[in-house]
């Protein structure tokens, strides 16, 4: 089973996905930014190059079901050395929320969003050295990734 913890940038997900993954008892990997570059058709990203070993296995995909990212997971675990004996994974990338027509088509599938004062998570995001994007862009963005979660 694929758990996606989703919501708006700096809402919480990193950190909810870290209590999940807890408590299942599974490492969490960085974030799959892979995920939303297969499903858009972009090229991968500087992120996605930098985070993942198994990046030239994830390059190749041209479109993504269950199976497929759940054998991503598990190659990526074989890389760095960690042992992993579920069949469960954990995935927190923000930006999934913008996915989300493709991703409640997969199979074995599970939805976490945490819930965070929408202030506070813009705020949050307008703060942040990688974020180039002005305070009401900040909003707009985190409004549409809340309105994509209904």
């Amino acid at each position: 089973m694929i758990f996606f913890v989703i919501g708006p940038p700096r809402s919480g997900t990193t950190y909810t996905a870290k209590v999940v993954a807890e408590s299942l008892n599974i490492p969490l990997l960085p974030e799959a930014q892979w995920i939303i570059d297969v499903y858009k058709g972009k090229r991968m990203n500087q992120y996605s190059q930098e985070n993942w070993l198994t990046y030239n296995e994830i390059k190749n995909h041209t479109s993504l079901n269950t199976k497929k990212i759940k054998n991503l997971f598990m190659n990526e675990f074989k890389a760095r050395g960690i042992s992993c004996h579920v069949n469960n994974i954990i995935e927190h990338t923000p930006q999934n929320c913008l996915i989300m027509n493709k991703l409640i088509t997969l199979d074995d599938s599970k939805f976490i969003s945490p819930l965070r004062d929408p202030k506070k998570s813009i705020y949050s995001l307008y703060t942040q050295n990688w974020f180039s994007g002005s305070l009401p862009s900040a909003a707009l963005y985190n409004f549409r990734s809340m309105l994509m979660l209904l």
